[in-house]
């Protein structure tokens, strides 16, 4: 791995474990290459700010996400298993939640989740003759959901355990995706809809 790739993982790492201590507004550009020992024109040549540095550490997340191969059980369980790094550090999405890159946070999650969903109806969807508009309004549905969940739950200072909210969406949604597909299939071979076409 190339020296300047180190160095951004090492700011990457830092920043996240001053997130997970601090709030986002109490950290500055110094108190995180003091954490990695660099100094600040290392750090100004890799982000322009802490934005960037965020923006960073969530776009490797879902890079590692989307390299990373697997099937699901469950939708619960694929969410479980897509959001480590959200539940690893849950302090620090809590501190970024609170910050003025909410924004960021949610077009992360947003797009983590729509990666996760889009997976699994898609494997859900083998074996059904079903249309791809149908294949992406499902997903579309269930990755809004998901994410209106993990958002109620931060606006709630993650009070309850996120395993209590990802087992209640296991158990509305369990068979309902496959339940969907079918029902989308079954509608387009319809003689009501062959007389349309």
């Amino acid at each position: 791995m190339a020296k300047s790739q180190l160095t951004r993982r090492a700011i990457m790492a830092a920043f996240v474990k001053l997130i997970n201590l601090h709030p986002l507004d109490k950290i500055t550009v110094k108190d995180i290459v003091e954490e990695c020992g660099i100094n600040r024109n290392t750090f100004y040549y890799h982000y322009h700010d802490l934005g960037e540095l965020l923006l960073d550490v969530f776009e490797s997340d879902l890079r590692h996400f989307m390299e990373t191969p697997r099937d699901s059980a469950s939708l619960a369980e694929s969410c479980r298993s897509a959001a480590a790094f959200f539940l690893e550090n849950r302090r620090a999405v809590y501190h970024v939640y609170n910050s003025d890159y909410r924004e960021l946070l949610q077009r992360y999650l947003n797009t983590l989740l729509g990666e996760v969903t889009i997976r699994f109806v898609r494997q859900q969807a083998e074996g059904i003759d079903v249309a791809e508009e149908d294949i992406l309004f499902i997903s579309s549905f269930y990755q809004n959901a998901m994410t209106g969940i993990l958002l109620s739950w931060l606006k709630g200072h993650m009070k309850t355990d996120v395993d209590a909210y990802l087992n209640a969406l296991e158990r509305c949604f369990d068979g309902s995706i496959r339940a969907a597909l079918l029902r989308a299939a079954q509608n387009r071979r319809s003689p009501e809809n062959s007389d349309k076409s």
